[in-house]
């Protein structure tokens, strides 16, 4: 499954975090309400959500985040990682090798 604001083959939906917060009373056992959350992004459901309601309270703090919103720089040099005579590393399935080290790396179900 792909995350839906990135379309790249490699993309992912557990990249970006939840934009709600879930309030459940445990002494109840029961569920209070959902707070809706803003992550320095604009999630298109947050905007429908809005468009539905003028008294919302975010929605001072969503303009605050449109009027902010600026464009990439582009005084930026490109920046290029060459190694002319080859990696200083080597990858044997999970085991990397560097220098007087080595380490595994893995990763499961809970991890990611």
């Amino acid at each position: 499954m792909r995350n839906p604001e990135n379309n790249s083959p490699d993309s992912n939906h557990y990249s970006s975090p939840v934009d709600v917060m879930v309030i459940v009373d445990l002494c109840k056992m029961g569920f209070e309400k959902i707070i809706r959350c803003l992550l320095g992004r604009i999630s298109p459901l947050l905007l429908s959500a809005l468009k539905c309601r003028t008294d919302a309270p975010i929605l001072s703090s969503l303009n605050t985040i449109i009027a902010c919103k600026r464009t990439s720089r582009t005084t930026t040099k490109p920046y290029h990682v060459i190694q002319p005579e080859g990696a200083s590393f080597t990858v044997k399935v999970c085991l990397v090798e560097w220098e007087k080290r080595c380490f595994r790396v893995g990763f499961n179900w809970r991890e990611g």
